[in-house]
């Protein structure tokens, strides 16, 4: 299992910037863009070290939110005693989507919907899981995700 770490890690890095594609390429920007900035300056007379400010621009945690939540999908499997719901994270437009190992651990089936929208589930498959690091990657089929 220690093996899948590293390319779930990979997978996760690489996945922030086809995370973006799949939010720009659904139109969850609206045509906006928001920019952010930090700055930093020393604390003088301080033990402390360095301080680091983050300026007035940075989006609060609601903002990220409706910036990015179209990348968060809502996971449901169903296991021989019930079922597991959990949410994962798309990481590129080939449908591969990163969540917890411990919510498709025991699936027998797995279902995967953008957001709510329970009507466009849409069934994945377990590429790799890590139980030690409670990573799993699930696959979907893209084309279909997209459309809301």
């Amino acid at each position: 299992m220690k093996r899948l770490f590293l390319p779930i890690v990979t997978a996760v890095l690489a996945g922030a910037l086809g995370a973006s594609a799949f939010f720009i390429a659904s139109g969850g920007s609206n045509g906006r863009r928001v920019t952010t900035g930090t700055t930093v300056s020393s604390a003088t007379g301080s033990t402390a070290g360095v301080r680091r400010e983050v300026s007035s621009r940075t989006l609060t945690a609601t903002q990220i939110y409706q910036q990015d939540s179209s990348g968060v999908v809502s996971i449901k499997a169903v296991t021989a005693g019930g079922e597991d719901t959990g949410t994962g994270i798309v990481l590129n437009g080939e449908g591969l989507i990163l969540t917890n190992s411990h919510v498709i651990a025991e699936g027998t089936s797995i279902t995967v919907s953008p957001g709510k929208a329970s009507n466009l589930a849409r069934t994945a498959t377990v590429v790799g899981a890590d139980a030690d690091s409670d990573l799993a990657l699930i696959k979907v089929n893209p084309s279909v995700m997209g459309s809301r």
